[in-house]
C-alpha cells in the first residue's frame, strides 16, 4: 500500500513565515549579543588601561 502525502501551498507558505520570523528573531539577539560584546571589550580594554597607568606610576595617591 502507498501512502501518498499531498503538500499544500497554504502550509509551505506558513511554514516560510515561520522561518522568516525566526530568522529576523535570532538576526535581533545576535545584534544584542554584539552590543554586550563590545561594552565588555570596551570594559576591558579600560581596566587594562588603569592596571597600566597604575603598574607605571602614573596616578598619585589621593589618600595622602
Amino acid at each position: 500500500m502507498v501512502v501518498k502525502k499531498i503538500i499544500l501551498i497554504t502550509d509551505l507558505i506558513d511554514s516560510k513565515k515561520r522561518k522568516e520570523q525566526e530568522l529576523i528573531f535570532y538576526n535581533d539577539e545576535l545584534n544584542k549579543l554584539h552590543d554586550k560584546m563590545n561594552y565588555l571589550r570596551q570594559e576591558i580594554k579600560l581596566t587594562n588601561d588603569i592596571i597600566h597607568m597604575i603598574e607605571q606610576e602614573r596616578i598619585k595617591d589621593l589618600r595622602l
